[in-house]
């Protein structure tokens, strides 16, 4: 009887060693876990102030990648010049060879649209880079 005593207090006291231990890991996980949620909600603060922020005005040819380039453009164009009509009359007078090119002024980062390869008043080829809306190819397969 005295052999089941002693085995049966061996469980119980290497029980309650094994359950000490246990909810010491368990404190210690509770503990990692509320450090990762307040790094994980910092984190999260600065995505959302990262987000929130203006991004800073593109300049030269930087400009072109942005994905509303063209509404911008025409926007610019009406609200500088006023409503501005095009006719089915306009659309046919232009000829196959016509095209748009765009000039950076490299100086003061204005945008210059001129038919053609024609240089602006304001500025020449020479001091400018040249980017073409459309390809060199005539028949591009775009409607212009």
């Amino acid at each position: 009887m005295t052999v089941i005593n002693t085995a049966i207090s061996v469980f119980l006291v290497i029980s309650v060693l094994y359950f000490i231990k246990r909810g010491a890991d368990l404190n210690r996980q509770r503990q990692i876990l509320t450090e990762v949620g307040e790094e994980l909600e910092e984190t999260l603060a600065v995505l959302k102030e990262t987000t929130t922020k203006k991004k800073s005005p593109v300049k030269g040819a930087e400009m072109f990648t942005e994905p509303h380039m063209l509404s911008t453009i025409i926007t610019v164009l009406v609200k500088k010049h006023g409503q501005i009509r095009i006719t089915a009359k306009d659309l046919m007078g232009l000829d196959n060879d016509d095209y748009v090119s765009v000039y950076v002024d490299i100086e003061n980062q204005d945008l210059i649209l001129a038919l053609k390869n024609s240089a602006s008043p304001e500025s020449t080829i020479d001091d400018s880079l040249l980017f073409d809306l459309f390809s060199a190819d005539t028949d591009d397969n775009t409607f212009h």
